[in-house]
């Protein structure tokens, strides 16, 4: 299976782009202050989100 995979460039991309949640993920892992920061982007982006929506319904 692997060789079929290394001799195709589209099967390739598409293992690449499959496995690069899991990837991610495992590195977040490892990296936890990372992931830490991320989750507080996120939920800044969506309070100031919310807070417009509310605001322009007022």
């Amino acid at each position: 299976m692997a060789t079929i995979i290394n001799n195709n460039q589209a099967l390739k991309n598409m293992v690449r782009i499959l496995l690069a949640p899991l990837v991610a993920s495992i590195f977040l892992l490892y990296h936890p202050a990372i992931l830490l920061l991320m989750m507080i982007v996120v939920i800044l982006i969506r309070f100031r989100f919310m807070s417009r929506i509310l605001n322009e319904g007022s």
